[in-house]
């Protein structure tokens, strides 16, 4: 059984629109080109949390729910605002990428059995590259692991 993969963002102003035109064509692809994995999970759900200071909800705690009667993985992951407000669509979309990342981090973390989570990983790093996903301004690869903001939450 083939894994659902679905993206979604809550965000400040205009970010959550240029967020949205970031990571759905990558959404797109993952679920186009990622493989069977196993079906021990069947929906890997991230909502991407750009919300300022003053936001209602801006300090709610990140969630990682695991359902396990429907297989799902239900993540809400804060993302910094003043790295995302500040950076270019490249440094946004570096932003995405570490915290898609980190999701497949804490994916494997649950150890949910009958699910291959490294190939996944690996899979998801070869999609990275061969689409040309991280970029710096001198075309190479970039760390933005700091842009990803960890707040204690459920954790199912």
């Amino acid at each position: 059984m083939k894994m659902d993969v679905f993206f979604t963002c809550v965000g400040q102003g205009s970010l959550g629109s240029k967020a949205d035109k970031i990571y759905y064509p990558i959404q797109q692809v993952l679920k186009s080109r990622l493989g069977d994995y196993g079906d021990g999970l069947s929906q890997w759900f991230l909502l991407f949390s750009i919300l300022g200071p003053g936001v209602p909800g801006h300090d709610a705690p990140e969630r990682v729910l695991w359902k396990k009667k429907t297989r799902d993985l239900d993540m809400r992951l804060v993302m910094d605002f003043n790295m995302s407000k500040r950076g270019s669509e490249a440094e946004r979309r570096n932003m995405l990428i570490a915290c898609m990342r980190r999701s497949l981090e804490l994916i494997e973390a649950k150890k949910i059995a009958n699910f291959n989570i490294l190939a996944l990983k690996n899979d998801f790093e070869q999609i990275v590259a061969d689409e040309g996903w991280e970029e710096t301004s001198s075309g190479g690869s970039m760390e933005t692991g700091s842009a990803v903001v960890t707040r204690g939450g459920n954790s199912d």
